[in-house]
């Protein structure tokens, strides 16, 4: 993953400061909106996952780029103007901090340490210019749980009940990945699950009338591709894991079947009658019927008709730490729409005398 959008400098509110010593890497962030899958404001970032599940983009399993909310991550600018990637400016501001510059020195012992461990960093960065500072940053609304399993080596220092601290030891290596809400991936999933719109087709369609139906008689529609309502089971599945991470997210879509509507006829059918194809003999009321009450005159290509389904979504995945997460999600929906000319027949009775 790499950072796509700069990150406003927010603390979590229930993890304090965290620093680390690692090395430094080009970071490609920049201010604005993000944009993509399951993006929003704030922090952002590219991740690459693979996707599995008959609702995947193409043929499932490979690697796909999507752009999701982080929820924390490392941020170079440890400060206001302070770069991590500045030795002489990290060791002037850590003994500011020490020495009560911005708060008092016992205060950031408690948050960032001992002294000696800062102290030993530099001499180590001393010896390799390619090192720099990070520090942790957090949505506001992450807690402090998600943080600490986020901070690798991390430490937790009481500072009441529910108000744990976070203290990172520095080490070498490249810029940690940040970390995503299993959730904000199961929004990315849900919006790149592949799920086609209804397309119909319908008997009767008489080609001595211009291919239409008739006014009162059954006409049935079936859906040409199963995948459009999910199969006979009506679901649709995607998984979206991240390389080298815990989290994952699976979403589930479900649908009631296909919605086929007009201004003259409409019908609800489950998947497995939407689709049942009519066949020669076969009952009225095993298909996805539709009487038109009236002829389409005036309207030369035919009644406007919309073939919809709507599909519920559900999620299940797991956070940072192994916990089993999961919900509701916005629903999806598809409709194609057609036109339909529906002829009426005239019958003539003639008295027998």
């Amino acid at each position: 993953m790499r950072s796509t959008t700069r990150p406003r400098l927010a603390l979590v509110a229930l993890a304090a400061t965290t620093l680390m010593l690692a090395t430094a890497v080009t970071s490609s962030a920049r201010d604005g909106a993000s944009g993509g899958s399951g993006g929003g404001d704030g922090y952002t970032v590219e991740v690459s996952v693979t996707y599995t599940g008959d609702g995947a983009p193409g043929s499932g399993g490979g690697s796909h780029t999507v752009v999701v909310r982080a929820a924390c991550w490392w941020s170079s600018e440890i400060d206001d103007g302070v770069d991590g990637g500045d030795a002489e400016a990290v060791q002037q501001w850590v003994d500011e901090q020490y020495s009560g510059g911005h708060h008092s020195g016992a205060e950031w012992v408690r948050t960032l340490g001992p002294r000696e461990r800062f102290e030993k960093a530099v001499e180590d960065w001393n010896d390799d210019e390619d090192m720099s500072w990070y520090r942790l940053q957090c949505q506001d609304s992450v807690d402090s749980d998600l943080a600490l399993d986020y901070a690798p080596n991390s430490v937790s220092w009481p500072n009441g009940p529910d108000s744990p601290r976070i203290v990172e030891a520095w080490q070498e290596g490249t810029e940690p990945e940040p970390a995503v809400d299993p959730e904000v991936l199961a929004e990315a999933a849900r919006q790149d699950m592949v799920i086609a719109a209804p397309e119909v087709d319908r008997n009767p369609r008489s080609a001595a009338l211009g291919g239409a139906t008739m006014v009162n008689l059954p006409t049935w529609f079936w859906v040409t591709d199963p995948a459009a309502v999910g199969g006979e089971d009506g679901t649709r599945t995607i998984r979206a894991e991240i390389a080298d991470s815990p989290v994952y997210a699976e979403v589930t879509a479900k649908t009631g079947g296909l919605s086929v509507s007009s201004a003259s006829g409409s019908a609800e059918c489950p998947p497995e009658v939407a689709l049942r194809q009519w066949s020669p003999g076969a009952a009225n009321s095993t298909g996805c019927t539709v009487e038109f009450a009236r002829a389409s005159v005036g309207q030369p290509d035919g009644f406007p008709v919309t073939a919809a389904t709507q599909w519920d979504a559900t999620w299940e995945g797991q956070t940072q730490g192994g916990d089993p997460v999961g919900g509701d999600l916005e629903s999806l929906s598809r409709e194609t729409s057609i036109t339909v000319p529906v002829a009426e027949i005239q019958g003539i009775v003639e008295a027998v005398q």
